[in-house]
């Protein structure tokens, strides 16, 4: 498979992370399961295991489906933006699952992000997605506390596929 530098640019932003971009396997991945589809949403993040690895994990929401796409190195790097990373890669995995196989959207928490209200109530929210084949993934995609920009992006990506999957009346 191949992309071109303005398909590189539409997809791009779907794989935006906290410190830049995902590396571009992550989207890479990600292309590969929603067949070149251009996503409505998606996040990417990474977490890091005992000092020796990094795991890049990316989820995207298209009009029929959601995919999700996670990647171990073992490198001494950051493995960042755009980046192939100068470990290996021990560890792939990935899904692709139609929006209609969603079971249910189970709300983890929510909070509000400023104490008082004038015009505007903004919060955030985190949670999980569980598929009818027992398949769950959590939203924000890295275990642990996560700050404002992880946390916003993760809340807004939920929005997201509550909206599809309420729109979808094969859903649940």
């Amino acid at each position: 498979m191949m992309i071109n530098s303005e398909q590189y640019k539409e997809f791009q932003p779907f794989c935006t992370s906290f410190n830049g971009y995902a590396p571009t396997i992550v989207m890479q991945g990600l292309i590969t399961l929603t067949g070149g589809q251009v996503p409505t949403a998606g996040i990417a993040d990474r977490a890091f295991g005992d000092g020796s690895k990094t795991v890049w994990r990316g989820l995207w929401l298209t009009p029929v489906c959601l995919a999700f796409v996670e990647f171990e190195n073992t490198g001494d790097d950051d493995w960042q933006a755009g980046s192939s990373g100068r470990g290996e890669v021990t560890r792939t995995d990935g899904w692709v699952r139609r929006l209609s196989s969603i079971s249910s959207i189970e709300l983890g928490s929510v909070q509000a992000t400023q104490r008082e209200f004038n015009s505007e109530y903004p919060w955030r929210a985190s949670g999980s997605i569980r598929f009818g084949d027992g398949v769950e993934v959590q939203v924000p995609l890295v275990d642990g506390p996560a700050n404002h920009w992880v946390a916003d992006s993760a809340s807004d990506f939920l929005l997201s596929v509550a909206t599809e999957f309420a729109r979808d009346p094969s859903a649940a």
